[in-house]
């Protein structure tokens, strides 16, 4: 009978000790995920993903983007372009089944950084590129600052306008745009053409 209470009183001591280091451990990932001037949302990611919570870690110039997988682990990766501070600001919809995470913040002293990610069914964030006359970037700036997000070519993917001042000519009312088509199959933004525009048009 004493060899039986004392096993039960082992196993006991088992469980007590592995909660306790579980809740240490979790904590210790909340602490030292210190979001800095970063965001925290729970999303909903579609395609089966459901809706997990997701973190901008941002420290400076230096930020990482990161999924929680469960309450001791997560997938992240870095972020590019950003500047003391980045915002979660939703998902939205490019025309693929799975849904994107969109992410922006300062660039500067008047500017505004993007950047967009996929989420894969291992819950790791995966970044959108932008192509531009062959050199690849992780991220798009706009001095605007001001995005436009709509269908440019009438293909039912959602393209991408960055918007910019024209300092060769008048840059109150004289612009840029550079406008991205986005590539379905292989997920990454192309440079198709670059216009000018005044902003009186827009109103």
């Amino acid at each position: 009978m004493k060899k039986l209470l004392y096993k039960i009183l082992y196993f006991l001591s088992v469980i007590v000790i592995i909660g306790a280091v579980g809740v240490f451990i979790y904590h210790s990932r909340i602490f030292a995920a210190d979001l800095g001037g970063g965001d925290q949302q729970i999303i909903d990611l579609g395609n089966g993903l459901g809706g997990k919570t997701v973190k901008v870690i941002i420290n400076g110039n230096n930020g990482k983007i990161e999924i929680e997988k469960s309450l001791f682990s997560g997938c992240g990766i870095d972020l590019a372009g950003f500047q003391n501070e980045a915002k979660i600001r939703g998902t939205i919809s490019l025309g693929m089944e799975e849904k994107v995470v969109e992410i922006s913040g300062t660039a500067g002293a008047h500017a505004e950084n993007r950047q967009f990610f996929t989420i894969d069914k291992n819950y790791c964030p995966k970044p959108i590129v932008f192509v531009k006359n062959g050199a690849v970037s992780y991220n798009i700036y706009s001095d605007e600052p001001s995005f436009l997000l709509q269908d440019f070519n009438a293909d039912g993917a959602t393209d991408l306008a960055a918007e910019y001042r024209n300092y060769d000519l008048n840059p109150i009312i004289d612009g840029t745009r550079d406008i991205y088509l986005f590539d379905i199959i292989n997920r990454q933004f192309v440079l198709s053409r670059s216009e000018n525009f005044q902003y009186q048009e827009l109103d």
